[in-house]
């Protein structure tokens, strides 16, 4: 089965890789993973030492680990910030927020976030591709 296709190596290493999109599959999100939300990496807000350093008064919402300059986020998120929600729905956990964007990608939505011991409301663009 290896003798088909393009088998040198110098046309191999021409040849572009298409870009695969990560698939999360809902129901099979494990306790705590690290994943890209529109160019930051989020995860869900578990443990007393994260509620403690982002002034949380509950372990809820997604806590907000790094953002991509000049990404989608990076207009409005911040390092440990925390989302509490999204398009009107509470993000209790990462399955909320994941969910919540599916329903508004490619348009315009409220996001609301804790930074500096305070919840924030805005507007946010939804891009397609992310």
């Amino acid at each position: 089965m290896d003798s088909f296709g393009v088998i040198s190596h110098r046309l191999k290493g021409l040849a572009k890789k298409p870009p695969l999109s990560v698939v999360i599959a809902l129901d099979r999100i494990d306790e705590n993973p690290v994943v890209d939300f529109m160019g930051a990496k989020v995860k869900n807000l578990a443990t007393p030492g994260e509620r403690s350093a982002t002034g949380m008064d509950d372990t809820r919402g997604v806590l907000v680990l790094q953002v991509e300059s000049g990404s989608g986020a990076a207009e409005y998120l911040q390092p440990n910030d925390v989302i509490l929600s999204l398009n009107g729905a509470k993000v209790n956990k990462l399955r909320d927020l994941l969910e919540a964007k599916m329903t508004v990608i490619g348009s315009g939505t409220e996001i609301s976030i804790f930074r500096n011991q305070k919840e924030i409301k805005m507007h946010i663009e939804l891009a397609r591709k992310n």
